[in-house]
């Protein structure tokens, strides 16, 4: 029955140390995984900004096409009604005219765009 006793405090001994062991291996692969969610989680967010950052440039690419060519869709509009007196079918050269006045407001929405440093 002594050796018994024996072999079950060298076997719980050893298992102490066992466990003690794993448990610092345990401890040592939280911590890195800790680090790597976070690693993963600055990844991402780094991701998203980038991301942001393209979706941001495109809507401003969009918003200048936009806002260029309303005055434009304004005039052109105006000017295109089927009325009987529209001052631009007086002139044999009205629709040129039109053009040329779309023409110099839209050259002068990008030069002002340009100026303000907003192209």
């Amino acid at each position: 029955k002594e050796t018994t006793k024996l072999k079950s405090i060298y076997l719980n001994e050893y298992i102490y140390v066992y466990l003690n062991d794993l448990d610092n291996h345990v401890n040592q692969l939280i911590d890195s995984l800790e680090i790597q969610r976070e690693s993963v989680s600055m990844l991402i967010s780094f991701w998203i900004t980038l991301t942001s950052n393209e979706v941001q440039g495109i809507f401003k690419i969009l918003m200048l096409i936009t806002v260029l060519f309303m005055p434009c869709n304004l005039l052109a509009g105006m000017h295109s009604t089927n009325f009987k007196t529209q001052p631009q079918y007086q002139y044999i050269n009205g629709y040129y005219i039109i053009l040329s006045i779309l023409a110099v407001v839209l050259i002068g929405m990008i030069t002002w765009y340009r100026i303000k440093q907003w192209i």
